[in-house]
């Protein structure tokens, strides 16, 4: 017979929309954005949906002054983080920074990275040290993954079908509206033209009249670092950038999963 307790936590699951998973275990569970959550390493977590899964790899370095000492340093700890978006090529990266155990106190000075359009911060990282105490071989770590309300000056950002995003301090916002074509070679087959993929893309200034178009070119699912075909339009002050719309194209894939565009927004007419 199951426990009420375990009972509870399933119906609690179910009516808290929750969509957690272990990558390490198969166990299954989820937050919203901007919601704090635990994980231990090799645990990993749906933000908002499955499509976008962020995983705590494992504690790397430590050397925050323990608890029971006094040091000239408050030193730091680096935990190894990876943050995957649909079937793209997972992004890892390192948080450094001192934390405390838990999150009763949250620094401002926390270790954060915005990356992919997500903003991922280290809030504790737990146990803290003790110089009579072994450092415990699994820590578990309390992280915040948040959806960037504005788009990174510097960098790119990813936005699924009908999502948007503010610019230029809030002075404008992109919309990814649709994807109206997209013939690039799966894959899986020899073509002897590599096809292209459009996206239909809108963009608006407070009240101003709203602006659409259309980015086409052959660009990959994901962004490689070499020297890879970008889709680009240079208008009303900006450059406009597509950089990646996956999934990429494969005929073995009956029910791929919903299209995400990588885009990048520069300015190139100064005030």
């Amino acid at each position: 017979m199951r426990s009420p307790l375990l009972l509870l936590s399933a119906a609690l699951m179910v009516l808290s929309g929750c969509s957690l998973f272990d990558f390490r275990n198969d166990k299954t569970l989820s937050v919203a954005s901007g919601e704090a959550f635990e994980l231990r390493e090799g645990e990993g977590v749906a933000i908002g949906h499955e499509a976008v899964r962020f995983e705590y790899v494992q504690k790397t370095d430590e050397s925050r002054c323990p608890a029971d000492v006094r040091c000239f340093s408050e030193g730091s700890v680096s935990t190894a983080v990876r943050l995957t978006i649909g079937r793209r090529t997972p992004v890892a990266f390192t948080l450094t920074g001192f934390v405390y155990g838990d999150t009763r106190s949250v620094l401002r000075t926390r270790p954060i990275q915005d990356t992919l359009g997500y903003r991922i911060e280290l809030l504790a990282v737990a146990p803290y040290p003790i110089s009579t105490q072994p450092d415990v071989q699994h820590s578990v770590a309390t992280f915040r993954v948040s959806v960037l309300e504005e788009a990174p000056p510097s960098g790119s950002f990813v936005l699924n079908e009908g999502e948007s995003i503010s610019f230029d301090s809030g002075n404008g916002r992109f919309q990814f509206l649709d994807t109206p074509s997209d013939s690039r070679c799966p894959i899986d087959v020899d073509c002897i033209w590599a096809g292209e993929v459009s996206t239909l893309l809108e963009v608006q200034f407070g009240q101003a009249e709203l602006f659409r178009f259309t980015l086409t070119g052959h660009v990959p699912g994901e962004i490689t670092g070499l020297d890879q075909e970008i889709a680009t339009l240079d208008t009303l002050g900006y450059r406009f950038e597509m950089l990646a719309v996956s999934p990429y194209p494969d005929t073995r894939v009956q029910h791929p999963p919903s299209t995400v565009g990588t885009f990048l927004i520069h300015k190139t007419v100064s005030d």
